[in-house]
Formats: structure tokens, C-alpha cells, sequence
């Protein structure tokens, strides 16, 4: 089986848990960031797996409107949904806010990957509101390895 993980990453921490996924995969699995991507063929692929982090309540642009303008030949595939979140508490609203309805639904999964606020990688804007927004909020500044192997062991489980 064909497996595509898709993603958006704006510091690096959401390609990384998406390679570590990659690797874990016993599955033919190719990545795409959808930030340096032009059109994408599902067509070929099995299983799609598309998420991206979550800054401010909000996941990226791309994987917002890749969703959108692709709902209906998602609805067609094996699906997962992922997010990089440093807030755990909020991640069940953060899914109900930044994918639609149908593709949760029909989702296998959601995982909440974790995340990690690269501030050494940050513009001073961003280094700001992270600042104002870990005051406010409690923080998980940690990739979670435990739900990526997870993911992996459900997929290469699925896939056999």
C-alpha cells in the first residue's frame, strides 16, 4: 500500500515528526510540504495522511485550503489527520476548528503529534506572541514520540 503525508511546516518541528513517521512506515510512503508543493495526485495513494502545527489556534494556510479544494477526493481515501499542538487541553477544538466536518468524520484517526517551540528559529513577531500566548497558556513543549509510534504501529498494522 501507497501512503502520502502531507504537511505544512513553518519551524521544521512538523516535517520532522512526519519524517519520523516516514521512517517508522513499512509502506511505500512519500511526504509533501505543502508550503513548496504545486498540484498533488492522490490518485495513487492508499492512505493520506495530512496535518500541519497549530500557531495560535490556527493550522497553515496550505493545509487549511488543500482540504478544502480537495474534500471530495479525500472523502475517497484512508485518512488521518494530524496536528502538531503544544496546548494537549485544546487539541479536540483545535480539529473541530481548522478541518472540515466530512473529513473528520471520515478520518481513522487524529493524533496529536506535540511540538516544539523553535524560538532560536523564530522572527521577532513570532517570538513575541509565543512569549504572550505560553503566559496564558500551559505548554507541552515536546514532540510526542509515543503517538507518532502509535500511528505508525495502527498503519503498519492496517497496511500488512
Amino acid at each position: 500500500m501507497k501512503i502520502l503525508i502531507l504537511y505544512a511546516s513553518k519551524y521544521g518541528c512538523t516535517e520532522d515528526c512526519s519524517n519520523y513517521l516516514k521512517d517508522k512506515l513499512n509502506q511505500e510512503v512519500k511526504t509533501i510540504n505543502l508550503k513548496d508543493a504545486g498540484s498533488v495526485d492522490l490518485q495513487q495513494y492508499d492512505w493520506v495522511i495530512i496535518g500541519g502545527s497549530i500557531y495560535i489556534g490556527k493550522i497553515q494556510k496550505e493545509v487549511k485550503v488543500f482540504c478544502e479544494q480537495n474534500l471530495q477526493s479525500l472523502l475517497t481515501k484512508n485518512i488521518i489527520l494530524f496536528m502538531c499542538c503544544t496546548t494537549p487541553d485544546q487539541e479536540s477544538e483545535f480539529f473541530i476548528k481548522n478541518f472540515p466536518a466530512s473529513l473528520r468524520k471520515h478520518a481513522e484517526k487524529t493524533v496529536n503529534m506535540g511540538g516544539e517551540l523553535r524560538q532560536h528559529k523564530m522572527g521577532f513577531f513570532d517570538k513575541k506572541i509565543t512569549a504572550m500566548v505560553s503566559k496564558l497558556e500551559p505548554k507541552k513543549n515536546e514532540i510526542l514520540y509515543k503517538n507518532i509510534d502509535g500511528l505508525a504501529d495502527f498503519l503498519n498494522k492496517k497496511c500488512s
